[in-house]
């Protein structure tokens, strides 16, 4: 049961490792896709673009250059056994004083190389598992030696790890290490050459006692690095919904404008049928009063003498009349005859006006508009 348990635990450690590290690639690549979208000078100030010194060894010279990723200056090819003297060690301290890391490169021919398979359980406590297993794996034991590694494969599946181990015997690098400290620019970092990559080195020989601590410098240069990143994180997540926002504020000032011209439209649209609609009101009232002036001519003209009209009325469709006349029944056919009036009638009986001996009438006609 124990076995089981501790099985079960190795597996999880194994699982969350594997889960940290694919997390771990998802935020590099993450940061770099957000460094490309930053102008160069910031992205390289935030990517940590610092200063280094390079001493790369061949046999008994060295090779030194000092810069920046990607913008190295040659110091010069020099002998190991030349560099100690007063001008080239004040030179060299000189040099290191203002690297944020003093790199040194190892040819193939000082390094022992071996790539080993191992369970997949081991990856968390990769560097002690490799400690004690040292003088199994090679001829020394890990107190003999200087060591790195870099896993090159993770095999789920199979359940293993396939690691690639570089060492170098202390006997052999120790001189060199001397030889470096009294230049005053001893290395933080001891790599393979062939190791060498756009991250400058992927595996550490130092264990971290001699790698050294960095000066007061070099760590207000680290934590200024990474305001300048949590500072451009902070950006690029503002940055889009800025620009976001005055687009959308350039669009509704484009779209204020038509909408203003198209306001200014209506209120003219609507003057110009208010202008046309009184127009229509005053056309109309011109040609109601022309027509009734017409009809009342007409009237005037065939109305007998012994007939006067006391009320006369008149809208769009009929005409009222009412008066005294002496022959009430002959004025139907008379209003018939004239142009405007059609169908005309009494629209009460006729009553006789003791007083004046005439007939009083109230006569409905329909208004004939044609003739109008």
């Amino acid at each position: 049961m124990d076995n089981a348990q501790s099985q079960v635990k190795t597996n999880l450690r194994t699982v969350l490792q594997g889960y940290r590290e694919l997390l771990a690639q998802l935020w590099q690549w993450w940061v770099a896709e957000l460094m490309g979208m930053l102008p160069p000078a910031l992205s390289s100030k935030i990517q940590g673009r610092g200063r280094y010194l390079l001493a790369e060894l061949h046999d008994i010279k060295c090779s030194f250059r000092f810069g920046q990723r990607g913008d190295f200056d040659a110091l010069g090819d020099f002998e190991l056994d030349t560099l100690e003297t007063a001008q080239w060690r004040r030179r060299f301290a000189e040099e290191a004083a203002k690297a944020d890391e003093t790199i040194l490169f190892l040819p193939p021919g000082l390094l022992l190389v071996r790539e080993i398979t191992l369970p997949l359980a081991t990856a968390p406590n990769l560097n002690n598992v490799l400690q004690f297993e040292m003088d199994r794996y090679t001829p020394f034991k890990a107190e003999q030696v200087y060591y790195g590694f870099r896993i090159l494969q993770r095999d789920l599946k199979a359940q293993t790890l396939l690691v690639r181990v570089a060492l170098i015997t202390r006997q052999r690098l120790d001189p060199i290490l001397n030889t470096f400290a009294n230049l005053g620019m001893s290395p933080t970092v001891v790599a393979p050459a062939a190791e060498a990559s756009n991250t400058l080195y992927s595996m550490n020989l130092l264990p971290k006692a001699l790698q050294g601590s960095r000066s007061n410098r070099q760590q207000l240069v680290a934590r200024g690095r990474m305001l300048l990143m949590l500072l451009a994180v902070a950006l690029l997540f503002w940055l889009p919904l800025y620009y976001q926002a005055q687009a959308i504020s350039s669009l509704e000032a484009e779209m204020e404008q038509p909408r203003i011209q198209a306001e200014k439209a209506r209120a003219i649209n609507e003057q110009i049928n208010a202008l046309t609609q009184s127009q229509g009101f005053l056309e109309r009232k011109r040609s109601s009063s022309v027509s009734n002036l017409m009809l009342l001519n007409e009237l005037t003209e065939v109305l007998p003498d012994h007939t006067w009209i006391s009320n006369l009325q008149v809208d769009d469709t009929s005409v009222r009349l009412q008066g005294e006349s002496r022959e009430a029944s002959a004025l139907i056919s008379v209003l018939e005859s004239t142009r405007y009036m059609r169908n005309v009638r009494f629209s009460s009986p006729v009553t006789l006006n003791a007083r004046t001996t005439k007939e009083r009438f109230a006569i409905v006609a329909d208004l004939s508009k044609e003739q109008l």
